[in-house]
């Protein structure tokens, strides 16, 4: 960025009236109606994020999550990305506001000396990426089950996990590039990403984070229809439940981060108009959704949930955790006893082979 593009933006007559040292404005009444949006920012930022991260103990503090839920680990990793995000955007547009310095011009590529930029972009299209990456996981494992038992397992994740961060970063590095051939425009200091990167680059972002999770959605509904039909067998039951899990989140990503996307999108390109109080709440929906994945786990992933149980209480649920599992497995262990032949012979069950067309 030129000296000159940054010097001209400081001058702007917009600044010279916030800075009126006589009869200094007082932003913190121009904005009042977003206060309370960036207050939830932080607050709702602070608390997903506390979630986020037990979401990644819990999944890396015992192997078998690890090796069986790793993208499921990193999708929490980059959630928390966006609730980091939320708790900073909150906190540094109400320091803004409060020190007259949110409505002043600054160039494009001024608002990456701020952090938050950098955050939502990542925040906002990691997760995407991810989520596509395990849809098309289950996907494999439901209607390919032989080759994803062969070929996916725990190091071919590591390798799907690193070709999403190289994605995401190239991604990012074409939106830095974006801001520094828009270096002459100034624009408000609270730098969103239209502010940050440009329109096109903008547009760009909100395909990103609408397109992939709706095709995902549409994905995982295939693969859920898929593992209801095939659900004859302990294997494919045991992956019904991976796969409704996948949906769960997917569908509520679709609803909290797509479609107020899509909002946003409209309002970017001047084909909806929407107040900026309303720009601040739709952001909140952003973090729900960032949070809300826990509570999914618990409710559905069982080893998750005790493994959580267990580390809060220090070991202390350990027996009754075992009892319950030693109970399950009894119930499973009658539910395929041997069938008696007439003489009263066992007879041996023989495993059934499904061929599944895709």
């Amino acid at each position: 960025m030129s000296s000159d593009t940054a010097t001209s933006c400081r001058d702007h007559p917009s600044n010279a009236y916030w800075n009126n040292a006589t009869n200094q404005p007082d932003q913190s009444i121009a904005n009042a109606p977003v206060l309370p949006g960036f207050l939830i920012y932080t607050v709702a930022g602070a608390i997903s994020s506390i979630f986020n991260i037990i979401c990644i103990l819990i999944f890396i503090t015992k192997k078998e999550l690890r090796e069986k839920y790793l993208l499921f680990a990193v999708l929490a990793f980059a959630n928390l990305i966006n609730t980091v995000f939320m708790f900073i955007a909150g906190t540094l547009r109400t320091h803004l506001i409060y020190n007259n310095q949110y409505m002043q011009l600054i160039s494009t590529f001024e608002c990456l000396q701020y952090p938050t930029p950098h955050l939502q972009l990542l925040g906002g299209q990691l997760p995407a990426v991810i989520l596509i990456a395990i849809d098309i996981e289950r996907l494999l494992a439901v209607y390919r089950p032989v080759f994803y038992k062969v070929h996916i397992g725990y190091r071919a994740r590591i390798y799907i996990v690193l070709f999403c961060f190289i994605t995401v970063t190239i991604s990012q590095l074409f939106g830095y590039l974006s801001s520094y051939m828009n270096r002459d425009v100034c624009v408000n200091s609270f730098c969103a990403v239209l502010s940050a990167y440009g329109l096109k680059y903008s547009n760009y972002n909100s395909a990103v984070v609408i397109l992939l999770p709706v095709t995902a959605l549409i994905l995982n509904i295939f693969t859920y229809v898929g593992a209801k039909r095939l659900g004859q067998n302990a294997n494919m039951k045991k992956e019904l439940k991976l796969v409704l899990v996948a949906l769960i989140i997917t569908f509520l990503d679709v609803i909290l981060i797509a479609f107020p996307n899509l909002i946003v999108f409209g309002s970017y390109n001047k084909l909806i108009v929407v107040a900026s109080e309303v720009f601040a709440y739709l952001y909140v929906f952003f973090c729900c959704n960032s949070a809300i994945n826990l509570f999914v786990y618990l409710a559905l992933k069982r080893d998750f949930r005790n493994h959580l149980l267990m580390s809060i209480s220090f070991g202390a649920l350990k027996p009754h955790l075992q009892m319950t599992n030693d109970v399950t497995m009894a119930r499973s262990t009658r539910a395929v006893a041997p069938q008696m032949s007439c003489s009263g012979i066992p007879t041996r069950s023989v495993p059934s082979f499904t061929r599944v067309a895709f």
